[in-house]
């Protein structure tokens, strides 16, 4: 157990954060399906990552981590530098079994699934526990329906499986048809599936095209695939109004890259100035950014705080009234649904609690996060119910006690933002914060206890 520490005062910090997990995957990936090596910088050394590099070399890829990084990543803490060596297109491993640990990572479970038929003859996927309990099966459903060959367990959900390459395809590239087809995707419980097939289209053996079903939530996080994608040179046209993109297979390259810091995990810390008011500074912040995160700016100005974008990066003051401030806020999160633990902590801390909307796709996350932030909102003394795609939280917590995190990063850095009001938090398995932010401890506590 950690004991989460309390704010005695307003704050005044500077966090230097570590890369995005999710743009950090995405380049290891593009620079994998490149045409020559490239160097990527700011990466976020975090579990994800490292289960992605780790399954990529798998197919071919090589990674040599560098020694030294570009002057303005010098504060970032859990940052690394790579040259990555793309993965050959030589048929040499190609019938040679592969074996890839998804861990609990969606990046690693979805969008490595989407590249294996490319690389392998056959490709086994598991994970830990939990990921078993991640959707998977749309993903799996549209493969198969594809003509790729997938081997289920006997009560087929998620992981473990095994996939297989395309229909007749005895090496990579080999694959000689010239028309198009259309692969369907049900995307309704997680982007990844669609993105999933996006990164890996431009270097399937046909042209095709992907064309996603259902409503889809994260909009942001497909937008960031489809800009990705363009950097690198992807040939490919979207179908307007038809949520569908046809590509051609063509060469990827991905020039030398630095990644953003990881806007998502800015929450928490950007949340410790609106409880107590102050300023909490975030270096980096881009101008621009297809980052889902980028919506702390109007969700947190909607609750009282105000900012300033400069070129040193975001620096937030929050409100000096917000643990009283009666205002009744309703939030819609369907694109930016991450954000929804955080924002659900925040929320759990005034007199009026507030309602987030339209994120019904978090029961497949990690864990169910509706129903795991509905346990630990009781569990410490507030009034909360849920529906299928929604939180209502009616009064705030009241008391300490420990919460728990399912293996969720999300659930520990709730808990320790409630901790910054309410004494008397327990943390269990803090560790879990390892999967996106493993310094989250140390820089925790050095904005809570103001230390240098």
């Amino acid at each position: 157990m950690w004991s989460a520490p309390t704010l005695s005062s307003s704050v005044s910090a500077t966090v230097n954060l570590p890369g995005s997990k999710s743009l950090t995957n995405r380049a290891f990936i593009l620079a994998a399906l490149s045409e020559k090596p490239t160097e990527v910088h700011g990466c976020l050394e975090a579990r994800d990552t490292m289960l992605m590099r780790q399954g990529l070399t798998v197919f071919g890829a090589r990674f040599e981590q560098l020694s030294t990084s570009p002057t303005s990543l010098s504060a970032f803490t859990g940052n690394s530098s790579w040259q990555i060596t793309p993965i050959p297109k030589s048929s040499e491993n190609f019938e040679n079994p592969a074996e890839i640990d998804c861990g609990l990572s969606g990046n690693v479970m979805r969008f490595l699934t989407a590249l294996a038929p490319i690389f392998k003859a056959k490709t086994y996927f598991y994970g830990d526990q939990g990921a078993a309990k991640r959707p998977q099966l749309p993903l799996l459903d549209a493969l198969s329906k594809y003509g790729i060959c997938i081997d289920l367990p006997p009560t087929p959900d998620s992981l473990p499986f095994t996939i297989g390459t395309f229909p007749h395809q005895e090496e990579p590239h080999s694959f000689q048809q010239s028309e198009s087809k259309t692969l369907s995707v049900d995307s309704s419980q997680s982007s990844q599936f669609l993105s999933a097939l996006l990164l890996a289209a431009s270097r399937w053996p046909e042209p095709v095209t992907i064309r996603a079903l259902g409503k889809l939530p994260s909009l942001p996080h497909i937008q960031m695939t489809l800009e990705n994608l363009k950097e690198c040179g992807a040939s490919f046209q979207e179908r307007e109004n038809e949520n569908a993109w046809s590509f051609e297979p063509c060469p990827l390259q991905l020039t030398e890259t630095t990644i953003e810091p990881d806007l998502s995990n800015a929450g928490p810390f950007l949340a410790a100035a609106m409880i107590k008011g102050g300023q909490i500074t975030i270096p980096n912040w881009p101008s621009k950014t297809t980052q889902a995160g980028d919506y702390w700016r109007e969700l947190l100005t909607k609750l009282g705080a105000s900012y300033e974008l400069s070129d040193a990066g975001l620096t937030l003051t929050g409100p000096n009234d917000f643990l009283t401030n009666r205002t009744e806020h309703h939030f819609d999160l369907g694109d930016y649904g991450e954000l929804a633990p955080t924002l659900a902590a925040l929320l759990a801390l005034r007199p009026t609690g507030g309602t987030i909307t339209n994120i019904g796709h978090l029961r497949g996350h990690e864990t169910d996060r509706l129903a795991a932030l509905e346990t630990e909102i009781k569990r410490l003394g507030g009034k909360v119910s849920t529906t299928e795609n929604s939180l209502i939280i009616t009064s705030p917590v009241t008391h300490g006690a420990k919460v728990q995190t399912y293996h969720d990063h999300r659930m520990a850095t709730f808990g320790a933002i409630i901790g910054l009001a309410i004494p008397g938090i327990e943390i269990e398995n803090v560790e879990t914060t390892n999967k996106t932010l493993p310094n989250f401890v140390d820089l925790w506590q050095k904005v809570a206890r103001q230390e240098d």
